[in-house]
């Protein structure tokens, strides 16, 4: 196993434990909901396939949610959601000529604006499916809404420090 694809699964691992932690122990405010799963399937390969992709979603999730001690399918679900719209994303903004070109997603091959505006819509499904679930109609429109505009440049910082901290490449 090359040493890359052995840093992605650990990477991985890690996260899931973090998010299970995360979820069970850390909560920083009711309007922010810290969240490392995105990160698993914005690093994922260009040409993952779908249903690949969505396996990778469902059991990262799943992991999570019984680690969490929370609502079993929460993150699996919202996780899933965004891996579904993924190469769509991916299509929409990165473009074909990269994507045929490079392996994973990478700020110097697709450009800062690019690679941001792919997180951070991949983050906004998975925070808007969350937040959905999680809620449902228990919490008015605005605290939603608010707990959206919140957690979504979080975990987009989060997810670019992430990428910063695992690419000692960065063509990876």
């Amino acid at each position: 196993m090359k040493s890359t694809t052995l840093q992605i699964y650990l990477t991985a691992f890690i996260l899931i434990l973090a998010q299970g932690i995360t979820d069970s122990f850390v909560d920083i405010s009711r309007y922010v909901l810290i969240s490392f799963l995105p990160f698993i399937i914005l690093r994922m390969p260009y040409k993952s396939s779908t249903p690949a992709v969505l396996l990778v979603s469902f059991v990262a999730g799943l992991v999570a949610d019984f680690l969490g001690g929370g609502i079993i399918g929460l993150n699996s679900a919202s996780l899933t959601f965004a891996g579904l719209l993924r190469g769509r994303i991916i299509k929409a903004v990165v473009g074909k000529d990269i994507i045929e070109k490079e392996k994973r997603p990478s700020v110097l091959v697709t450009g800062q604006v690019s690679f941001l505006i792919y997180s951070v819509l991949l983050i906004a499904l998975y925070e808007l499916c969350y937040i959905f679930l999680d809620s449902m109609g228990s919490a008015s429109f605005l605290f939603n809404l608010t707990r959206f505009a919140i957690s979504v440049p979080v975990n987009t910082a989060i997810s670019m420090l992430l990428f910063n901290l695992c690419t000692n490449n960065p063509r990876q």
